[in-house]
């Protein structure tokens, strides 16, 4: 009979490079985000606190992948918002990524994640 290990190893980091991400640090971009585009893009938000921040979809036509981030670029938390709705993260961060929805599960983002952003546009 062989014997049944309790303990469970951590799962391995993982590194994901993702490319094309627009870098938001201006507030007023920061609040309009993805709002009224047809097509989503890729914006990261360096906000200027470290707190469980609020996001809202008003206006926003698409689905998005809400990826909060660590201070080291690890991933704490990932959800999808739908068009009109809020949610407040469970975890205090700085770092936002919002990429288009089904983004982060294809990109096999997942907490434990570190991310390496290739920005093209910082604002």
């Amino acid at each position: 009979m062989k014997s049944t290990n309790s303990r469970t190893r951590p799962a391995p980091r993982t590194l994901i490079r993702i490319g094309s991400v627009r870098v938001i640090r201006n507030p007023l971009l920061q609040g309009l985000g993805n709002m009224l585009r047809k097509q989503p893009i890729r914006m990261l938000f360096l906000l200027p606190f470290t707190a469980r921040h609020r996001l809202d979809m008003y206006f926003v036509r698409t689905p998005l992948d809400i990826i909060v981030l660590s201070e080291q670029w690890q991933v704490i938390e990932v959800f999808t918002l739908r068009p009109w709705e809020s949610r407040r993260c469970d975890q205090e961060s700085r770092k936002i990524l919002e990429l288009p929805a089904g983004e982060a599960q294809s990109l096999g983002i997942t907490p434990g994640s570190t991310l390496e952003i290739n920005a093209t546009k910082d604002i």
